[in-house]
């Protein structure tokens, strides 16, 4: 799925700034919390990459999948590992995050 509606792209922006009230906003007004962009970034893996730790805390709330494997740099969980934040870390392990993935 690729973020192709404004939803789409409002839900992406404030992952990206760390918004959770435009979040909830684009939500509310029918983004998917799982779209894609062209490069197969999820809100989750652009949140996580920014370091918004309540965004991806409301994220993985709002049924964000943690054990997204479309994007060719691994998982959410991989993300945060190789960048080392501990605290997301903790917080995908915490929501049942697989620490076994095979990427595909």
């Amino acid at each position: 799925m690729t973020p192709s509606n404004e939803c789409d792209a409002a839900l992406f922006a404030a992952a990206q700034a760390g918004d959770l009230v435009k979040a909830r906003e684009a939500l509310a007004a029918g983004a998917n919390v799982n779209a894609a962009n062209p490069h197969n970034v999820t809100p989750l893996l652009e949140a996580s990459g920014q370091g918004h730790l309540e965004m991806v805390r409301w994220l993985i709330g709002q049924g964000a999948d943690i054990d997204y494997t479309g994007m060719r740099e691994g998982s959410p969980l991989m993300l945060v590992a190789f960048m080392g934040k501990v605290e997301f870390l903790r917080l995908f392990l915490g929501a049942g995050a697989n620490a076994n993935l095979a990427m595909p």
